[in-house]
């Protein structure tokens, strides 16, 4: 992820989108929302950052490094298949940083693949699981033996990941740093109307691969 350096340009204007963004939000009474690692996929309505794909809708933030946003500038902190290229140690420091920019009541979410079922993959008892199996192997490693177990390292360590995680030790880290009322979604689903239907990874992969391998964990800041 560091590899991507910002330029002059890139810092310089995004204090500019930034004020009008917050600006925008006010005026039109809208919650502000920091969507980090969007990529090439920014959400309307909301603050798209990220280390690359920069254009006037994605501005460059370094989430491994302080945001450059003030204390609880945001309602909601958004991320999807983010956390998980992240080594625990800076991944908790992202956490921090999301508490610290979210105002008291406001909503982390976060979507990443689910370690509870990767680790039950060895237990091919449903055509759902074995569907996922049979996807990875065929898009991703043909050139394996055709295994679960090929299947699961290859979910743990293809495309840059560095630390998988499941929703009860997400819990348990986020409990520790200030947040509660912890709920766990499939994606795109929430009770806040806002967060519906902001994950876009199924366009990526196929939805139903999507759906199987994803959990999102909303957490509401103390």
């Amino acid at each position: 992820m560091n590899k991507y350096l910002a330029r002059p340009y890139h810092l310089l204007r995004r204090g500019g989108y930034f004020q009008k963004y917050f600006d925008e939000c006010q005026s039109k009474r809208r919650m502000p929302g920091l969507h980090v690692g969007c990529g090439n996929r920014p959400i309307s309505g909301w603050c798209n950052v990220d280390v690359s794909h920069l254009n006037e809708s994605v501005q460059y933030v370094d989430a491994l490094k302080r945001l450059p946003f003030e204390d609880e500038s945001f309602q909601y902190v958004f991320s999807e298949h983010f956390i998980e290229h992240l080594p625990f140690e800076d991944g908790i420091k992202f956490f921090k940083e999301s508490c610290r920019v979210l105002r008291r009541g406001g909503v982390l979410r976060t979507a990443t693949p689910d370690l509870d079922f990767l680790c039950d993959l060895k237990n091919l008892d449903s055509p759902l699981k074995r569907q996922y199996v049979e996807y990875v192997f065929n898009s991703f490693a043909p050139e394996k033996p055709k295994s679960y177990v090929t299947c699961t390292n290859t979910a743990f360590y293809g495309w840059g990941h560095r630390f998988i995680w499941n929703a009860s030790f997400m819990e348990e880290v986020l409990k520790k740093m200030g947040f509660g009322n912890f709920r766990v979604f499939k994606p795109s689903k929430s009770d806040i109307p806002d967060l519906r239907g902001l994950e876009q990874h199924g366009k990526s992969v196929p939805p139903e691969i999507n759906e199987m391998e994803t959990f999102v964990l909303e957490a509401i800041k103390q």
